[in-house]
């Protein structure tokens, strides 16, 4: 059940057709762990709890540095040297402190994850590394759990929902692990407002599929900055 004040801080949901009053419940009753609280998982946590998303995980053992204000919109210049999580769970009460909020200072691992994921409904990826991902679909896929992975590289970005029922709906189907993962964990450069765009789109994709609105499952959307394209791709 929805409060009044809830009633009036999600008006906008409510007055939507697609949404409503049942849609705004739907909400207020899941729980989403967001892996990663950078670049990607600032703009998901802050319209995750805008949302109404009723329980939030927070998954990140990282401090603010100075060159994360560039794109980590989540975080103030007096944050600087503090720990991401604890900041993240600050900023997210002060915009909804309905939120039940709970943080893992912690970087996913083999032997952490599934009693992590488990908690929860929907798992977002926000993470800026391909083990971190083989790890999280891994867990995903053992308890067939909902994975939103977005990623960002220089000028592309992706977003998809994987449903982890089997290896051809998990992120190795997208991206299949050969080992060979260090590379792609070197920083590149990049304009600050991409990632805000790819975690915008996991906010929205995990929002509509909580309510039931339709979305694109098990497909794989690019969107190239440079051209302002979207390209989609099936997983399979």
């Amino acid at each position: 059940m929805l409060t009044i004040e809830e009633k009036e801080r999600f008006l906008r949901h409510i007055i939507f057709k697609d949404v409503g009053i049942e849609g705004q419940e739907k909400l207020k009753d899941s729980s989403v762990l967001v892996i990663g609280a950078g670049g990607l998982g600032s703009p998901v946590l802050l319209y995750l709890a805008a949302a109404g998303v009723g329980r939030i995980g927070i998954v990140d053992d990282d401090i603010v540095s100075i060159d994360n204000l560039q794109r980590q919109i989540l975080y103030k210049t007096e944050d600087i040297g503090l720990l991401k999580c604890q900041c993240a769970a600050k900023r997210l009460l002060d915009l909804n402190p309905n939120v039940d909020i709970t943080t893992y200072n912690k970087r996913l691992d083999d032997d952490n994850c599934r009693e992590i994921v488990s908690g929860y409904d929907i798992v977002v990826d926000a993470t800026d590394n391909m083990r971190s991902r083989y790890v999280i679909s891994g867990a995903c896929c053992s308890m067939k759990k909902i994975m939103v992975h977005g990623s960002v590289c220089e000028n592309k970005g992706y977003v998809a929902l994987l449903t982890c029922e089997n290896k051809n709906t998990s992120y190795e189907a997208l991206f299949p692990n050969d080992g060979e993962t260090e590379p792609f964990m070197q920083p590149t450069g990049i304009i600050g407002t991409l990632p805000g765009i790819i975690g915008t789109i996991q906010a929205m994709t995990t929002v509509k599929y909580i309510i039931g609105i339709p979305v694109l499952v098990n497909q794989l959307l690019v969107f190239d900055a440079e051209s302002m394209d979207f390209l989609k791709l099936n997983v399979s």
